[in-house]
């Protein structure tokens, strides 16, 4: 298997394209434009090398039926390894974007009723209908805690498309219960977060290789966050290299 696309073209790509999602999806966070997000997520991704897949459950590139088993060329490495984080960037906020529409649209239908319920209060009060006015009035309240609980689920959205703009920091709310919070309130899970051991483990220099930069930089923001420094955490990382491939 091998790969045609010059890496750093690849990786240029791969940047204008994170780069205009991530503006986006600031954007949707901030006024609700979603369609914004929808347009960012139209944009092409470069072409994946022949016999291989992006499987979007495992967040991974995986060799196509009839390829398994095949030696891979370096170049389709480094190409996977560049390009995974603009898949798993593409896949959760396609996740997130649905969410939000829906959510738009229930919101505007709990305006519509909350609207039309006042409005037959109004004329029931008017005719002197009280057992009318009663009615629609409990109807009224009814719509009232629907559109509040709408409106608290659109704020847990905005928090979303405030997290999806840095991985690190999507990963980083994983961890401390903030994005389960936020699923729980949505009713979903959102796919492929960034995930690292719990106490800021350092990985071995063969992991470390294997990982695309969104498993990288979130790998050392971990360590980090324990106390560490980047420099003890990349020292760590090449002591654990063939003593040949430290010199």
């Amino acid at each position: 298997i091998t790969a045609s696309p010059v890496i750093e073209q690849v990786r240029g790509a791969i940047q204008t394209y994170n780069a205009g999602l991530s503006a986006a999806l600031k954007t949707a966070g901030e006024n609700g434009d979603y369609e914004a997000v929808n347009s960012a997520l139209s944009q092409e991704l470069p072409p994946i090398p022949g016999g291989v897949s992006w499987d979007r459950a495992s967040g991974a590139f995986q060799q196509r039926g009839g390829f398994e088993g095949r030696e891979m060329s370096s170049e389709v490495q480094q190409w996977m390894a560049t390009a995974a984080p603009a898949f798993k960037a593409r896949d959760r906020a396609e996740q997130a974007v649905v969410q939000a529409q829906q959510l738009q649209m229930e919101a505007q239908i709990r305006k519509t009723e909350e609207e039309r319920s006042q409005q037959e209060f109004a004329e029931a009060m008017l005719t002197a209908n009280i057992d009318s006015a009663e009615e629609a009035a409990a109807r009224h309240q009814m719509a009232q805690t629907a559109a509040l609980a709408t409106e608290q689920k659109m704020q847990h959205v905005q928090m979303l498309f405030t997290l999806l703009q840095n991985p690190i920091q999507l990963g980083m709310a994983k961890r401390h219960g903030l994005l389960g919070q936020i699923e729980t309130a949505l009713g979903f899970t959102l796919e492929n977060v960034p995930d690292a051991p719990a106490g800021g483990g350092v990985p071995n220099m063969n992991d470390w290789q294997t990982m695309d930069s969104e498993q990288q930089g979130f790998s050392m923001a971990s360590y980090i966050e324990q106390g560490g420094t980047p420099d003890e955490f990349m020292r760590m990382i090449a002591s654990s290299a063939p003593a040949q491939m430290q010199q």
